[in-house]
């Protein structure tokens, strides 16, 4: 696995508090959480004993660039038309 994505819409808190900690555990190297209510994007990124050194949510109109396929970009206003 080289992205796990979560898309979330009621299940956020869920989300953050509980699984991301054990993608970390088990060294998936990035995980998104896309929040559908809010339309909001949480990355996490670089697991490292049980949690994600990187954590930051990105901008609607931001492209974000795989950690592990820098040549995959996905800019995410298209994901919210």
């Amino acid at each position: 696995v080289l992205l796990l994505i979560e898309v979330a819409d009621t299940t956020v808190a869920y989300d953050r508090e509980l699984k991301i900690p054990l993608y970390a555990r088990h060294g998936i190297p990035e995980v998104w959480v896309l929040d559908a209510t809010e339309g909001r994007v949480s990355c996490y990124r670089e697991p490292m004993l049980g949690s994600y050194r990187e954590n930051r949510t990105a901008e609607p109109d931001e492209t974000l660039t795989l950690v592990q396929l820098p040549e995959v970009r996905v800019h995410l206003a298209a994901l919210w038309r």
